[in-house]
């Protein structure tokens, strides 16, 4: 949609006006809310973001990408255990998602959990090598946390 390239051309404005009149079109579609949330995301109105998401859950609850966007908005929130609960669910609707590994891992170390984070994290990278932002906590959470230095090392060198 038109939308879709307003946001990947990086002007979310415009992709606004494109996906309300898309929803107000086809409503019953879940990919519209969750670009409508992509694009809140790039404005950071996270609250927006978060009902877009929500809307597209209700409309599809196994929708991956909606679950992710509400783990994101969490996160922001610092909702942690919420951000684990949405990332987890886009992971059961999805499993080869890394974006959901990487923000379970991410909500995971900020309750405190870091032995499951490292593991949601090594998952992340398992499906995309070239995930830098998940090598980058990753080394930092072997490094400082776990006390790891070897491990910590490695994902600093793919970075």
């Amino acid at each position: 949609t038109l939308g879709r390239i307003e946001l990947q051309s990086r002007r979310p404005e415009a992709a606004l006006a494109c996906l309300r009149r898309a929803a107000a079109a086809d409503a019953g579609n879940p990919r519209i809310y969750v670009f409508l949330g992509e694009a809140w995301l790039a404005l950071r109105q996270w609250t927006e973001a978060g009902l877009a998401f929500q809307q597209a859950i209700e409309l599809d609850p196994s929708h991956a990408e909606a679950h992710c966007g509400r783990a994101v908005v969490s996160l922001r929130g610092r909702n942690f255990a919420e951000a684990a609960e949405s990332a987890q669910a886009a992971i059961v609707s999805y499993q080869a998602m890394p974006s959901a590994h990487y923000y379970l891992g991410v909500a995971l170390a900020s309750l405190g959990d870091y032995a499951q984070a490292a593991l949601s994290l090594e998952r992340a990278v398992g499906l995309a090598p070239e995930y830098r932002p998940a090598r980058r906590r990753l080394a930092r959470l072997y490094e400082v946390t776990l006390d790891e230095p070897t491990r910590a090392a490695e994902h600093r060198r793919a970075t």
